[in-house]
């Protein structure tokens, strides 16, 4: 394999002092702890609502993966976006495989695929030891004593097995569960139960409420959408929005009763993020990604066409030759990416794109 000659840094001496943390999955006390020593950002009150900048030639970098393990994958999701907001060429948001990878909820939680029988779903392919979605029904089946797999089988369970054997975060569904809770009794204090009646101020989250939630998240307008869909330094303006009341119909039709006490401030977390995120920034002479840069990816970008195969199969691509370019081309490959989740949510007939 031929060894590309690196790309060359930029001439321009840097002017800037940037903060960088990455992967912080939802701790937001450790996010808390970061911003306390930080020169850069800090909270704008003692509420910590909000974040800015310090100074004049204060820059962040957030390097991805906002949610997961803790319990303040929302907060920090909102709090990361309002920042991009108030300082957009200051601040460059990256998104991480645990940001991408939440786009697949649309599909896998949709009521065309929970109708897939789970006998028809294999364990993730790159673990050897991980349980069958029928595995891991018999097993709750099991422990609830004279139940089967099939009376197990809902969406829950299915975002349950998810979660704990396709994303590496077992303690996620829990987790959010928690954070909605307390999330749900400051909106009742503040008279914000997200405007779908029936009050519930600090009543307990159901099952059906978190993955509502979690598919929420992903959706046009959501947080972590709008964190994917902004990710340049200027918004972007044309991408379509066509899915406004998708997930008022998914809901409506998903589950046997529709969700209505969650905070209306959670609408779609994940999907502002990814609004709002970038696959790659340069800040001076520095180079920002989530993962590694090495010889053989430095200056790919894949073909819009790529799908997801197994066994894996060659997929277009091209090359290019300078750090502008390539920043330029995989942001533009993600941003018509998310253009193109939000026109079709759900897989298509050979569920690889």
């Amino acid at each position: 394999m031929r060894v590309r000659t690196p790309f060359r840094c930029s001439p321009h001496p840097c002017e800037y002092e940037i903060a960088f943390v990455s992967d912080v999955e939802g701790d937001l006390d450790y996010f808390n702890r970061w911003v306390a020593g930080s020169r850069c950002v800090a909270y704008t009150g003692s509420d910590e609502a909000a974040l800015t900048l310090t100074h004049a030639r204060a820059y962040f970098v957030y390097g991805g993966d906002v949610p997961d393990h803790g319990r303040g994958s929302e907060q920090l999701l909102r709090l990361l976006v309002g920042l991009k907001r108030a300082f957009p060429r200051r601040v460059a948001l990256l998104v991480g495989n645990r940001d991408l990878n939440k786009l697949r909820l649309t599909s896998e939680c949709a009521p065309s695929d929970l109708a897939r029988p789970h006998w028809s779903i294999p364990a993730p392919h790159w673990d050897a030891s991980a349980p069958t979605l029928s595995q891991h029904l018999e097993q709750v089946a099991a422990a609830r004593g004279g139940a089967t797999a099939e009376s197990c089988d809902c969406a829950a369970e299915r975002l349950r097995w998810m979660y704990e054997n396709t994303l590496g975060c077992p303690a996620t569904f829990e987790a959010r569960r928690a954070e909605l809770a307390a999330l749900r009794s400051v909106g009742s204090a503040t008279g914000d139960n997200g405007g779908g009646g029936g009050g519930g101020g600090g009543a307990a989250v159901s099952d059906e409420e978190v993955v509502a939630a979690a598919v929420a998240d992903v959706m046009p307008g959501g947080a972590m959408s709008n964190y994917l869909r902004h990710a340049f330094s200027e918004p972007s303006r044309n991408l379509p929005g066509t899915f406004a009341g998708a997930m008022s119909n998914y809901l409506r039709h998903a589950f046997s009763e529709p969700s209505r006490n969650l905070p209306g401030t959670l609408a779609g977390a994940m999907s502002n993020y990814l609004r709002h995120a970038c696959v790659a920034a340069v800040f001076g002479q520095t180079l920002f990604a989530h993962g590694a840069v090495d010889a053989r990816t430095a200056g790919y970008v894949p073909d819009d066409s790529t799908r997801f195969c197994l066994p894996a199969a060659p997929q277009a691509g091209r090359m290019v030759d300078s750090v502008s370019e390539w920043v330029d081309a995989l942001n533009g490959l993600l941003e018509r990416g998310l253009a193109d989740h939000a026109a079709r949510p759900e897989w298509d007939a050979l569920r690889g794109v």
